[in-house]
């Protein structure tokens, strides 16, 4: 009866000549592509779905879409800040939009024009209430059991500014 004898070359690994590496260069082109299309995918999508999405990405792909958003953000925008209250006055603020950055101190006065980074003008416009853009005005209302409830009647703007860009 004859034995068997293993076959140790199957798990060997095979000296690779160079047109074995250039076949190996060619195949791993596309797993490093042009993120702009899922950039524009990511960008296209919102809420729920965006997070779902981002989940499944690799850290190389998450890492390079947080460098996308970064110049993006960074890209100078030219427009016209405006001090709703107090009328004509000025601000005086600092702004830092990522760790990587120093923070700069910005002081804008009412119906000047200015080139700041995209991200201090977004800033302006932002529904957020924490950066002081707005100040709620409450409104008491009676619902259809006659029972009070507070509601944020109207939003005092502060602060604006008028990008040529946004338009």
């Amino acid at each position: 009866m004859a034995e068997k004898q293993p076959n140790f070359g199957s798990k060997m690994a095979k000296r690779q000549t160079t047109e074995d590496k250039m076949s190996t260069a060619v195949e791993t082109a596309p797993a490093s592509r042009n993120y702009n299309e899922l950039f524009h995918k990511i960008d296209s999508l919102q809420g729920i779905d965006k997070k779902m999405f981002t989940k499944g990405l690799s850290q190389e792909e998450k890492k390079a879409y947080i460098t996308h958003l970064r110049d993006r953000d960074m890209e100078k925008v030219t427009g016209i800040f405006r001090s709703f209250e107090p009328l004509g006055g000025m601000l005086e603020m600092t702004a830092m939009a990522y760790d990587v950055e120093t923070p700069v101190k910005y002081q804008f006065y009412d119906g000047m024009e200015y080139t700041v980074p995209r991200y201090v003008a977004k800033r302006f416009e932002n529904e957020f209430q924490g950066v002081g853009t707005w100040y709620p005005t409450h409104s008491h209302i009676l619902d259809a059991q006659g029972k009070p409830t507070v509601s944020v009647g109207k939003k005092n703007r502060r602060f604006g500014f008028s990008s040529m860009e946004f338009q």
